[in-house]
């Protein structure tokens, strides 16, 4: 559903309110200005016939009429969902105007600002649902059976949620007098056991009690093989707060391990009180100053770190290494590279630091590694980028990373899974998923079966870390969500269903993922593609050629949608417009091999190397014949 801007309308046709579809992708007002003069030409049809689709040379519009009120929505691509979301949008609009006749909004600048709000807003919750994901897998099962040549993951339940916590009376065993700051110290220097040993001794502090909330729940973090309080003795001592903007932002903080949907909360409340938050750190020389800098990290905010890292100076190289590679996942996708004119500045700059980091500062560590395979995503995107470097930059980047993987991973066991399954995620996923289509043919199918195990080892991972409660929710849906697209794209190159796919991503597309839209929509599209990505591939193979071509066409628009909507990310637009070409081409109808054709004119654009890759995907016309039976890597 990609609309580029909707317009309400009096029923005689005059204008009320113009809304560009401006969010937080960008602004499209050149594309607008064309469709308006679209809109003008054949409005006059349109009153007297009530028509609900128009389509024009360049624009399709679909149209709602209500009372005196008629809406108009417009968009680059046909697509029958939107007259549904049409009336949606003018449903929500109604209940605004409801007192109001056309005539008396003409003028009414503060009714019109109002109307355009709440089209935007409408917009923004329909496009794009994590509905049409759930119904595109509803589709691939119903088919299912009637794969030939299939595999099984076998996997079961994806999703862990724990029960409902309650919280305990605390028992205070004061064993004698502590300096809270000197436990302050130990939680900067990465010491959080102790932090979380000593703190119930003092109890009795508010202070104690918040320390001992966030060493425990930095504990909770780590792999299973480090020990941490149980979660519900953290509950319990974060309900005792009595400071209530320290309670909130732990509860947040705790809501990660226990609810989807929730990444975000604390990065608001964060937002909603930086003025106070900043105030407190100041006072970094009271015990309560220190507790709240040691509450409010880490934190994307630019504000917060300008004045913590005066205050620590050189001490405390646990935090001052993290602020470095200040880390806020997928916050605006993985990380802005502001600071640098081009992004190979940006990976010099980052193995720098990387080769810097302190022996035993592991977290750091694999910040810097999250940190330099996004700038590598980026340099693929430059303008001169060409086939051969871009392929050579995406093998070389991924044999660097894994090898600090194995150098790194006795000393991993404390560093929060989130951070190693974004690792992961851009590893085995985003990069290792462009590698893959510019090998030769001779290539594909060992360089799959060897990441095929590296693959369902992270997956494995990722279902026993979230067993026990050590991610968070959506940082581990995130992460499954692109193993699933990751090992469903080795198996299609290997020529391979997998029969239950569907099964594990309609478990990871819980309508509670929609919260993230608001805070970090790159976060929410990332699982919507790679889910898609996951039953496109799989669909591929279905004998039946109308429910074939129904679930890819489907996949493709929908990727289309994201595509045309990040289109000034080029790290997320671009990698999607290329899996959307893959599947409109699966797809066999010409009309959707022309759109796949126009897709890859758009993207040859940018530069030679991504030029190639389009024309290898408009080449990807059927699945593969299947290799060698693959080796069960789940076995």
């Amino acid at each position: 559903m990609m609309v580029i801007g909707c317009m309400l309308l009096s029923i005689g046709g005059v204008p009320i309110v113009t809304s560009i579809v401006t969010n937080v992708f960008g602004d499209m007002e050149s594309l607008f200005a064309g469709a308006m003069s679209a809109i003008n030409s054949v409005i006059s049809e349109v009153m007297k016939t009530r028509v609900r689709y128009v389509r024009t040379e360049r624009y399709y519009l679909y149209f709602s009429y209500s009372g005196e009120f008629m809406l108009v929505l417009i968009s680059e691509v046909e697509d029958p969902r939107l007259n549904q979301l049409a009336d949606a949008v003018l449903s929500e609009v109604l209940k605004v105007v409801k007192d109001y006749d056309p005539s008396s909004l003409m003028y009414n600048l503060e009714m019109q600002k109002l109307i355009e709000n709440v089209i935007k807003d409408s917009l923004t919750k329909h496009l794009p649902s994590i509905s049409s994901v759930t119904k595109v897998a509803d589709m691939l099962i119903a088919s299912a059976e009637s794969f030939r040549g299939s595999m099984k993951l076998g996997l079961g339940k994806i999703i862990f949620l724990p029960e409902e916590l309650k919280a305990e009376k605390i028992d205070v065993k004061v064993k004698g007098e502590e300096d809270v700051k000197e436990l302050v110290n130990s939680f900067l220097d990465g010491d959080f056991e102790r932090a979380a040993s000593e703190t119930p001794a003092l109890f009795k502090s508010d202070l104690a009690r918040i320390l001992y909330a966030k060493a425990a729940l930095k504990m909770n973090s780590f792999p299973p093989d480090a020990k941490a309080p149980p979660l519900s003795r953290v509950y319990s001592v974060i309900m005792s707060v009595e400071d209530s903007l320290a309670r909130k932002l732990l509860m947040a903080e705790l809501r990660r391990f226990l609810e989807a949907g929730t990444y975000y909360e604390r990065e608001k409340l964060i937002d909603e009180n930086l003025f106070e938050l900043i105030e407190k750190i100041k006072a970094v020389h009271s015990d309560a100053g220190a507790v709240y800098m040691a509450l409010a990290l880490p934190t994307g905010r630019r504000e917060i770190i300008e004045v913590v890292e005066p205050l620590i100076g050189e001490k405390h190289q646990h935090v001052r290494h993290a602020l470095k590679a200040t880390l806020s996942i997928l916050k605006t996708s993985i990380l802005r590279l502001e600071e640098f004119e081009k992004p190979s500045a940006a990976v010099g700059r980052i193995k720098y630091e990387l080769s810097n980091v302190p022996p035993g500062l592991a977290e750091a560590s694999y910040n810097y590694l999250l940190a330099f395979q996004f700038a590598t995503l980026s340099n693929l995107m430059e303008k001169d980028m060409d086939f051969d470097a871009g392929r050579e930059l995406l093998s070389d980047t991924i044999k660097e990373v894994e090898k600090r993987y194995d150098s790194l991973r006795k000393l991993s066991r404390n560093v929060p899974c989130d951070v190693l399954a974004a690792n992961y995620w851009f590893t085995y996923n985003a990069l290792t998923g462009m590698l893959v289509f510019t090998l030769h043919a001779e290539e594909v199918e060992k360089e799959a079966l060897k990441c095929g195990k590296k693959v369902a080892g992270t997956i494995r991972w990722l279902m026993d870390v979230a067993r026990r409660n050590r991610i968070s929710v959506d940082m581990y849906i995130l992460a499954m969500a692109g193993m699933l697209a990751a090992y469903s794209r080795l198996m299609f190159l290997l020529g391979t269903p997998i029969l239950d796919v569907a099964y594990y991503v309609k478990q990871l597309a819980l309508p509670e993922l929609e919260n993230l839209w608001d805070y970090s929509p790159h976060h929410y599209l990332h699982v919507v593609i790679d889910c898609l990505e996951a039953l496109g591939y799989t669909a591929s193979f279905l004998p039946a050629e109308a429910a074939r071509r129904s679930i890819l066409e489907g996949v493709a628009l929908g990727l289309e949608e994201i595509q045309r909507r990040t289109r000034d990310i080029p790290v997320i637009s671009m990698p999607v417009a290329l899996n959307a070409i893959r599947f409109y081409v699966l797809c066999g109808e010409e009309k959707a091999k022309e759109k796949a054709r126009k897709l890859a004119e758009e993207t040859s654009n940018v530069n030679k190397f991504l030029a190639s890759l389009a024309m290898r995907s408009l080449n990807i016309d059927k699945a593969p014949k299947k290799k060698l039976a693959p080796y069960d890597v789940f076995t």
